[in-house]
Parts: C-alpha cells; structure tokens; sequence
C-alpha cells in the first residue's frame, strides 16, 4: 500500500512538474528566440547607424572648419596676390599659417591656396609655379589651361580625385591617389583666389573608422562616384547606388537605411550636391551571432530540464522532502562595509580606547577579526628598495619565517608598513631592531592581552624616529654641554608623569608654562629637542587620545612647531580631565546616549568610538559612566535593542540575511550566534517556536 502510494505520488509530482517546468520552457525558448533575432537586428543596425552619424557629423563639421581657414585667409594679411619676389616675409608667413592649418586635421596631406592673380601659388610645405604645381596634382582629364581656369573661376565647393600622387613631404614615397577639396577664399566684395585642402585617403578611411572588415563607410560625389573604393563591397555598393532613388541622400541628419539579402545601407549627406556617405554592413555578423545565441540558450534551457528532472527524482526517492534546502553562507560578508569595520577596530585598538574586553571581542566577533595566540606582537618594517610581504621581510631579517597564528595590517605603505601578529610561543630574537640589505625591522615587546598593544605601538613608533634620530644627529649631541640641561628635562617629564597619575591639574599647567619656554628659550640642539617632546608625547599618549600623529611632531622644523605640539598635548589633557569631572552635570546623560544609541544601532558601521565622538569622551570613560549609570555595558544595551528588532522581523517571516543586514550585522553567523547566546536559541528554533 505504502509503495502504490508513494508510486502515485511520484507520478502525480512528474506531471506537475513538466506543467510547470516543460511548457513555459518551451514558451520562454519561442520568445526568447524571436525577441533575440529582433534584438540583434536592431543593435547590429544601431551600431552602424551611430558609426554613421558620427562619420557625417565629424566630415560635417571639419568640412564647415575648411570653409573657416578660407575666410580668414581672405580677410586676413593674405587676402592679397602676394608676389613671392617681392614680398619674401608675407609668404614665408602664409606658408607658415597654412601648414598650422593642416595640423589641425588627421587626414590632410597639403592645403594650396591659389591666387585669382599672381604667378605663384603657396602650399603647406613650399611654393609653386602654377605650371609646376599643375604638374604636381596630375589630375587626369585636366590641362593647365583648363585647370587653371577652373580654379580662377571657383564659385562654389568642388571635389577632384588625384591619381598617382607622390608625397612631397616624404623621401622616396611611393605614388597613390588623394582627394582634392577645392573652395573659394571669398572677400564680401570679390574672391580672391581658390583653396584646396588634398586628402590623404588612407587616413580618412581611420577616420571614418574603416578598420574593421565587418562594415566600410564610403564616400559618394555628386555623380555617384566612389572616392574610397574598396574591393569588398564596392561591387554591392554600385548595385546599391543604381537601384537607389534619387532622394536617399538627402540635406538633413536623418538617414536613410535599405536592407538588401546579404547587407545593410545607411546612407546620409555630408554636403548637400557635393559629398555624401554610405556604410555598408554584412547581416552574416548578425546571423552567426544569432544562431550562436540559439545554441547557447537552447544548451543552457536543456541542462536546466535534464537537472531539473534529476531533482525531481531525487525528490520523490526522498518521500517528498522539500528538495531545494535553503542553504545560507556563514561567512558571505559584504565586501564594502567589512574592511571599514576591521579598520575602525583595528584603529580604535592601538589608540587604547577599549575599557572592557567583552566590548572589544564582540566587535571583533562581527567584523571577523582573529587574535587567537599567547604571544602578541607590533612589528614595523620599512623597505629600501620595493616593498616586500611580511613573510619574506622575516626571513631577511630573522633568517627564519615566524609561525604567527594571525596577521592583521594597520597601515601599508611603498615604504612602511605595520602589522599586529600572534604567536603561541614567545619569539626569541637578539634586538628589537634589525638593519639589513632589504630594509629595516622594528619589532616590539611581547605582550599577553591584546588590549595593550598600544603602548608597544607608542613604543615601536619612537624607537623608529629614535633610531633614525641616532643616525643623523649625532653630531649634536655633546654630553659635555647638554648634561645639566638633560638632567633637568629628565626632572620635568618625571614630575609631569607623576601629575599624569593624579589627574592634578593645577601643578600641570605651571610646568606647561615652564616646559615649553625652556624649550623655545633653550641652547641645545632642534633634534635634541625634538627627542625630549617626543618623551612627552609617549606620557600623554599613554593616558589621553592624541589629536596629532607623531610624524607630526618629528617633522617639525622650528622651536615654534615644537611650542604648538607642547601646548597641544597639555591642553587636550587638561580639557579632557576638565570634562570627565563635569560630565555627571554638564556633558554626559544617560537618556541622551540611549537616544543616540537607538537612533543608529542598526548602522553596520556602528561603533563605541562613534557614540564616544558624538558625546567628546574617549571610549573608555564613556563605557565607565554608562555601566555606572545602567548597570550594563554600552554594548549590552546594543545588543539588547538588536536582539528585540530581530525578534520583531522575524514573525515576517523575512530571509536571515536581510535581517541581521537590517540589525546591524555584516554577516550572518555573526548574527546566530548574537542570538542564541542572548535568547537562548537560534532564530529558526525561534521561527518553529513561533509556528507551534
């Protein structure tokens, strides 16, 4: 019975499944077909078309620029007979005017102004005779009387083909044909001669974008006759051309397209009775991309019916189980908003800001971060040559790779780089600086938690300008003369390290004062000095956020820099202390964090350090007064209003990525694991429990 049952339902769900598989895949291949041999057609006849009106609009306008150079030459010095015996510099000039003028256009090989009068006629590269330069042009059908007459009398723009042309700008050129563009250089009153712009065919067919074989743009004169022949499809152009009625080419930028059994023409005017242009494309490109395009589709629609069958198959073998499972990835994180997450961590980890390491490993928990090992480490290496990976600059350095458990880049650059890395066992090595052919290596202390990396950070950071220091400055340094001075700033930084401890104010802005006359007032040395407030910015870095790098502070090139920095890092001390005292009355409530906190929780690039920036506390006291305050760390509050929109969405019924992107999440797991530690359960145990 159970057999005959399951045997009934294999074949009611085989034929629901070709009703609801089989015909629309046969519909989706019909119009899919159909739409595809349209859609080709079309973009085959747009493609030639936008070739088409981008070669007429070009010629359009560089033709239009042609009848420009003629108008200023005739209302300019040259609109005159200039006698080339007589007025040497006048044509020097002209000759000069005219070759910039072809240097404005890819395709012009000569450009010849001839005069109405005059013996000589002036071209881009010399001057002629006018039997000379009729020689030159070798028009066929032309004698010199009748050339000339035809150029004295020029009324309106005319085209020549020159046969066997040789260039006269290149050695030993060898002979080929050119277009002759003639026009009348007129004056309101009178023309005073005619120019003529000679065409080099092989750069105006680049141009035109003749290059590939698929389609060929040519030009047409008045009588039909092609200026650019081309053996590929002149044939079917001459066929085109006798068969095509006589307003095809017509004075306005709509074109006119004809399709014949083997090709498609689009034709359009460039300059109306004078100068059109026909493309010609083969519809065997489109026929072949059609048919490669039925293939595939039919492949692809066949692959799909054939698995489709399988799972079906598998399906009913299974006793009906639903055989799409949802699958969702664990570690699909969004690429964009991740690296900004790891990077605030990261950033916000070497300035010391987290109070609690809860709130930092759930950080690291959603953006990914690892700090798995007993051992961690800041290392700094600069490059000399080209920058190396961290791997091999170890072995240069060490003479052996280092088995870190994790790596975690804090800045990258050609010549620097810093990485946080962990090891199970503690590194034994000779120095914490290594100087070698490839570059040099700053490594720091060992240390077992984490969150006090950022004093070794301080530390490695000065180490390298120290070093640095000790290389170039040395010959400042003269204990016989600084020893009284040094002694003294040493008593300085020891009594300012004391206030630091005590948060006592008043005494530090007396040694504020103090500190940095002596600085500006001073004999030693500006490195000298430079060392001593980099002393004083290990103090301060190690209680309070610096508002400037320590690059900074090196790079200074004047006592009146150092003065700057020195107040800098008092004042935001002071300031800082001032507010962590008046925050309980003045700055700090806990009803004004809850309200920033529930207006930006589901940001994904929600951090401790943004409510921090908005309130002007550093993270670590705004976590001690809100746990003060709530009795729960910021982000338990987080995570409780988190976990409240997540219950809320899940009775939609929603898809658990859109949910935990819509709580705040980057990735999914991240999301699970929040949940079933707060309500003790999964999200789709929660689901289920919600059914039931």
């Amino acid at each position: 019975m159970h057999t005959m049952y399951t045997k009934l339902k294999f074949h009611k769900l085989f034929l629901s499944y070709f009703l609801v598989f089989l015909i629309p895949t046969i519909l989706i291949s019909v119009i899919v077909f159909s739409i595809s041999n349209h859609i080709l057609k079309e973009q085959i006849q747009t493609n030639n078309k936008l070739t088409t009106q981008t070669g007429q609009y070009n010629l359009h306008k560089t033709f239009e620029s042609f009848n420009i150079v003629g108008t200023s030459i005739a209302y300019s010095n040259f609109g005159h007979s200039i006698d080339l015996t007589h007025e040497n510099t006048a044509a020097s000039q002209l000759i000069s005017y005219l070759n910039r003028s072809k240097l404005s256009y890819s395709f012009i090989q000569d450009i010849f102004l001839v005069y109405k009068e005059g013996d000589y006629i002036y071209s881009s590269t010399s001057s002629f005779t006018r039997d000379n330069f009729y020689n030159y042009l070798n028009l066929p059908h032309y004698t010199s009387g009748q050339l000339d007459t035809l150029l004295s009398e020029l009324t309106k723009p005319l085209i020549l083909t020159v046969r066997q042309l040789k260039d006269p700008t290149v050695k030993f050129a060898q002979t080929k044909d050119y277009l002759l563009y003639l026009i009348p250089c007129t004056r309101i009153d009178y023309t005073i001669g005619s120019l003529g712009f000679l065409i080099d065919i092989d750069l105006l067919n680049k141009f035109l974008g003749n290059i590939n074989l698929d389609s060929y743009t040519y030009l047409i004169d008045q009588n039909n006759e092609i200026l650019n022949p081309n053996n590929e499809y002149t044939n079917e152009l001459s066929s085109f051309l006798l068969e095509t009625p006589s307003d095809v080419f017509r004075d306005k930028d709509v074109l006119s397209i004809s399709e014949a059994n083997e090709h498609t023409f689009i034709a359009g005017t460039i300059i109306p009775n004078l100068l059109n242009l026909v493309n010609i494309s083969s519809n065997k490109t489109a026929l072949h991309s059609l048919i490669v395009f039925r293939n595939l589709t039919f492949s692809i629609l066949l692959i799909a019916f054939i698995l489709g069958i399988i799972c079906v198959i598998i399906a009913c073998k299974r006793h009906y189980r639903n055989w799409l499972k949802m699958t969702s990835s664990y570690e699909d994180e969004l690429k964009k908003t991740l690296p900004l997450k790891q990077k605030e961590v990261l950033r916000t980890l070497i300035e010391g800001s987290y109070m609690y390491p809860s709130d930092f490993d759930i950080q690291c928990e959603e953006c990914g971060l690892s700090f798995k090992g007993n051992y961690h480490y800041c290392i700094l290496m600069l490059a000399k040559n080209e920058p190396l990976d961290l791997d091999t600059f170890l072995s240069h350095c060490l003479g052996s790779s280092i088995p870190y458990t994790y790596k975690h880049c804090l800045e990258q650059t050609k010549e620097k780089s810093i990485y946080l890395i962990g090891t199970d066992a503690q590194l034994r090595f000779d120095s914490q600086y290594y100087d070698t052919l490839v570059g040099t290596l700053f490594m720091s202390k060992p240390v077992h938690n984490i969150l006090e990396i950022k004093l070794q950070y301080t530390d490695l950071m000065s180490s390298m300008y120290m070093e640095s220091f000790s290389k170039t400055q040395d010959k400042f340094l003269e204990p016989s003369i600084y020893t009284e001075r040094l002694h003294y700033y040493e008593d300085c930084l020891t009594q300012i390290n004391t206030y630091l401890s005590t948060s006592d104010i008043e005494p530090l802005r007396l040694l504020q004062q103090e500190f940095a006359q002596a600085i500006h007032t001073d004999f030693i040395a500006l490195q000298m000095k430079i060392r001593i407030t980099l002393q004083l910015y290990i103090l301060f870095s190690n209680v309070t956020k610096v508002t400037f790098d320590i690059e900074h502070l090196i790079k200074a090139g004047s006592v009146t820099e150092l003065e700057h920095y020195i107040n800098l890092l008092f004042n935001t001390y002071i300031s800082c202390t001032h507010a962590k005292k008046e925050a309980d009355t003045i700055n700090l409530n806990v009803e004004t964090i809850k309200t920033f906190i529930q207006e930006h929780y589901t940001d994904p690039l929600f951090s401790l350090q943004l409510i921090a920036d908005h309130h002007h506390v550093s993270n670590s006291y705004l976590s001690w007064f809100f746990k003060q305050k709530t009795g729960i760390t910021v982000l338990d509050y987080t995570t409780k209003l988190k976990m409240e929109l997540a219950t809320q969405l899940l009775q939609e019924d929603r898809n658990l990525q859109d949910i935990a992107l819509q709580v705040g999440y980057v990735n999914v797991s991240s999301f699970i694991r929040r949940f079933k530690q707060t309500m003790g359960m999964t999200p789709g145990e929660y689901k289920k429990n919600l059914r039931s």
